[in-house]
C-alpha cells in the first residue's frame, strides 16, 4: 500500500486503482479480439515459396515465425498525491531523514552566525535563525539540531558549552553537521469550497478543530504551535499574519507543528522580541 500525503489524496487514489482495475479485462478482451497473431517470412522467403526442411529447421526462422503478440497495458501507476500533486509547499516543507553538513561563516559586522542554541534532552537545537544571517542563507533552520561543530560531537553538551565552540570556530568556515527538526511533524490538508482546512489557532497554538475538516481527517492535533506554513517559518508573527500566509497558499497546505511544550523548553532563552527577528524567507526548493 502506498503512502498518501493526504486522506483525500487516499480516497481519489483508491477509486481510480478500483477503476482501473475494473477497465483493464474489458481492455485485455478487445485487444485479443483485435489483434490475431500472424506468423512472419523467413528473411528472403517468398509467400509462393514450398516449406523445406532447412526452412523450418533454421533457428532464425523459427524465431520469425513466432505470432507476433499482443501486448496488454499494464495497470497505470497512479502518483500518490492525485490531490495534492507535486505541490512545491511539500517540497519544502519535508523533513528529510539523516544528517548534512554545512558550512557557514561569521557577518563581518555583527561577528555572529546569527543562530541561538538550546540544550535539550542532551541534544543541540536551533532555538533562533536570524533574518538574513549566515545561518539563514545555508539553510538553517528553527528546531534543527546539530549534531558537530567542526568535527566535535554535541551530544550531552549544555547550551554554554556549544555555544562556546561556535564563538571559537574559523570565523571564516565553521563545519555543522545537522538533523532536520527532529521535535517536529509536518501534516498536509486541502482547503474546502470556501477555503478552509478546519482548524482554529491563537498565538500560533492550535487550539480546535472543526468536525470532518480536512485538518480533523488528517490527523491534526490540538496544542501545537505552528512553526511553518508550506515550509516558510512563522514563529513570532502575529495571527493575522499567519491567516494572510494560509490564504495566499494554493488549495493544499502543509503545516510543520510541534509540541507546545517542547516548543516552550526550546524557546525558553529567547525573547518575544527576539522572535521578531527569525528569518521568515521561504525556502528554496
Amino acid at each position: 500500500m502506498g503512502l498518501y500525503p493526504t486522506l483525500e489524496d487516499m480516497t481519489v487514489a483508491s477509486a481510480m486503482n478500483a477503476q482501473q482495475a475494473q477497465q483493464q479485462p474489458r481492455q485485455n478482451n478487445m485487444l485479443q479480439n483485435h489483434n490475431t497473431p500472424y506468423p512472419v517470412l523467413a528473411p528472403g522467403a517468398r509467400p509462393d515459396d514450398p516449406p523445406s526442411a532447412n526452412y523450418w529447421n533454421n533457428s532464425q526462422t523459427s524465431q520469425a515465425l513466432q505470432p507476433v503478440q499482443a501486448s496488454s497495458s499494464a495497470v497505470a501507476n497512479f502518483s500518490s498525491a492525485p490531490v495534492s500533486g507535486q505541490m512545491v509547499g511539500m517540497k519544502r516543507a519535508e523533513i528529510k531523514d539523516g544528517l548534512r553538513m554545512v558550512h557557514i561563516c561569521q557577518d563581518p559586522e555583527s561577528k555572529k552566525f546569527g543562530l541561538k542554541l538550546k540544550s535539550i534532552d542532551a541534544g543541540i537545537f536551533v532555538s533562533l535563525v536570524t533574518n538574513e544571517s549566515p545561518a539563514a542563507l545555508v539553510g538553517i533552520r528553527f528546531g534543527d539540531q546539530i549534531v558537530q561543530i567542526d568535527g566535535e560531537n554535541l551530544a550531552g553538551k549544555s547550551s554554554d558549552k556549544a555555544l562556546k565552540l561556535l564563538k571559537k570556530a574559523n570565523p571564516q568556515r565553521c563545519e555543522l553537521v545537522l538533523r532536520d527538526r527532529p521535535l517536529s511533524s509536518t501534516l498536509t490538508m486541502q482547503k474546502d469550497s470556501q477555503g478552509h482546512v478546519g482548524f482554529k489557532f491563537s498565538n500560533g497554538r492550535i487550539s480546535h478543530l472543526v468536525t470532518d475538516s480536512s485538518a480533523a481527517r488528517n490527523g491534526l492535533l490540538i496544542d501545537r504551535i505552528i512553526c511553518e506554513v508550506n515550509g516558510q517559518n512563522v514563529i513570532g508573527m502575529k495571527d493575522k499574519m499567519i491567516l494572510e500566509i494560509l490564504a495566499g497558499c494554493g488549495r493544499t497546505v502543509t503545516l510543520t507543528t510541534m509540541p507546545k511544550y517542547e516548543f516552550e523548553h526550546l524557546s525558553k532563552n529567547v525573547s518575544r522580541n527576539m522572535f521578531k527577528t527569525m528569518d521568515h524567507t521561504i525556502p528554496d526548493v
